[in-house]
């Protein structure tokens, strides 16, 4: 009796270990099944929600990269305000170093009567004598705005200072295109260009004409009405001397 139990086992033995072990992995697989239904899992995500999730990123994209592009502006800004501030510092501290200037008036009055005048600029502290000794024959006198003319006393604010010159020679205009004439009540005169055109640049006296006839040949006489070429200083002077001693009585 005994051998046969022993022989049951015998064969029986690996079957039930074979049994064993299914109902040890049998238990092993419950117990994580348990744990994993107790686990809450996340929902899956659909298509709508993950568009939504990858706009939200690229807005948040351009976001930064609008933040960026504003801090550079900005500072491209605060650089050219910079540079701005320092030219105005720079072109000011030069402006501040140069004297206050004013403007003189230099008159030149020929003895053709023809006047010309030239506008320089001088230091506003230099005085009166100071810029009298700088431009010597030149005479000082100031005008207000009138024209009103006051000699040496210094001016006023709002007068102009203006040097003067009285030049003992014509002037260009003169000699280029200076002739003496009669004008038609007998005048002598000074012209610029032929008397006939009666651009008259200085008068002088009448002349009288009755004596002036009986006394000059024809020749002279058409010379004097057709105009008389004049080309420097001493041909003026010759000029007003022949004819002076046919001035019309009461002229001198």
């Amino acid at each position: 009796m005994s051998d046969k139990h022993s022989i049951i086992r015998k064969r029986y033995k690996p079957l039930i270990w074979t049994m064993l072990l299914m109902g040890i992995l049998f238990a092993g697989g419950f117990w994580y099944w348990l744990d994993t239904a107790a686990t809450p899992s996340a929902p899956p995500t659909s298509s709508q929600e993950q568009q939504e999730l990858q706009g939200l990123g690229a807005a948040g994209a351009q976001t930064t990269e609008t933040g960026s592009d504003d801090s550079a502006q900005s500072l491209v800004t605060d650089v050219e305000g910079a540079a701005g501030v320092r030219d105005e510092v720079s072109v000011g501290g030069e402006s501040g170093d140069r004297p206050e200037q004013r403007e003189v008036l230099l008159r030149k009055i020929y003895i053709c009567g023809v006047e010309s005048e030239k506008t320089v600029t001088e230091d506003v502290m230099l005085s009166p004598e100071e810029l009298a000794r700088k431009y010597k024959g030149w005479q000082l006198i100031f005008e207000d705005e009138t024209g009103a003319v006051d000699v040496g006393s210094g001016g006023g604010s709002d007068g102009r200072w203006v040097l003067q010159q009285y030049v003992d020679d014509i002037s260009p205009l003169c000699k280029e295109n200076g002739y003496f004439g009669l004008t038609p009540d007998a005048m002598l005169a000074l012209f610029n260009g032929p008397p006939q055109e009666q651009n008259i640049i200085q008068t002088f006296y009448y002349l009288d004409t009755e004596k002036l006839e009986s006394r000059l040949p024809q020749n002279e006489i058409d010379f004097l009405y057709k105009g008389i070429r004049i080309r420097n200083v001493a041909e003026y002077h010759s000029v007003l001397s022949t004819y002076g001693e046919y001035m019309r009585p009461g002229e001198g």
